[in-house]
């Protein structure tokens, strides 16, 4: 019974015009701020269910680019000098699983 007099008195409240809250420009900034932040929570959400594809995307769309304009050899190149670089990285870094992947790959 109560709940129902407290929904009379807000449509009371909210039909009489001197009652209605006008937002001002820091109640709309602040606004921006919480849907940006929402927005921010989800790409985060998002990039972290679906990460390892949107890497392998963002390569894919790189190796195309560099083999229409670069050619399949120079970019070829590009490639084993980055995988170079990425191998003295985990050596300095001590990264197990890549030093294991590259010794079971020349041992054969």
């Amino acid at each position: 019974m109560a709940e129902v007099r407290n929904l009379k008195k807000q449509k009371k409240s909210l039909e009489n015009t001197s009652d209605v809250k006008t937002f001002g420009e820091y109640d709309v900034e602040m606004e921006k701020i919480k849907r940006k932040d929402l927005r921010n929570e989800y790409f985060k959400k998002v990039l972290g269910i679906y990460k390892h594809r949107v890497i392998a995307l963002l390569i894919a769309l790189i190796t195309s680019i560099c083999l229409i304009s670069l050619g399949f050899w120079r970019t070829l190149l590009i490639w084993i000098v980055m995988l170079i670089g990425y191998s003295i990285g985990a050596w300095y870094d001590k990264d197990r699983t890549f030093l294991k992947f590259i010794r079971r790959f020349f041992e054969n």
